[in-house]
């Protein structure tokens, strides 16, 4: 072989790799964003669920308080929450949406009740729909 061939050979080869090589890099900056909005939304729909925690003890408490109340639309921490509650004698479902930035979640607590003083709520289930 001549030189000229080896000198060739060895410049494709050359590029080959750096062409692998930034391929490799781009993908790992792909998957490494896309991670990246996942933990994010993670994140926020993590505080949605503690708003919409919260919104629900406040309306066990404000039930637990006022036989006539039956829910409502609440503001907190920069966040909307809406209560929806279903009394059947002492039977209490309440249903509760929290949205936070965007990011929706909503909580179905079941359990039974009475108001008046001293009011009682016993929780029978909590759960994230």
């Amino acid at each position: 072989m001549r030189k000229a061939q080896k000198g060739f050979i060895a410049v494709l080869t050359v590029i080959a790799l750096l062409a692998f090589s930034a391929s490799l890099v781009l993908s790992v900056a792909y998957l490494s964003i896309g991670e990246s909005q996942a933990g994010f939304s993670f994140a926020e729909g993590e505080k949605a669920l503690h708003v919409t925690e919260g919104c629900a003890e406040d309306a066990i408490l404000l039930s637990i308080r006022d036989e006539n109340y039956t829910g409502g639309t609440y503001s907190y921490l920069g966040s909307s929450c809406t209560v929806n509650l279903a009394k059947e004698d002492t039977s209490w479902i309440f249903t509760v949406t929290a949205i936070k930035n965007n990011f929706s979640r909503t909580i179905r607590v079941e359990g039974t009740g009475i108001s008046g003083a001293p009011g009682t709520f016993t929780l029978t289930s909590w759960l994230e729909s």
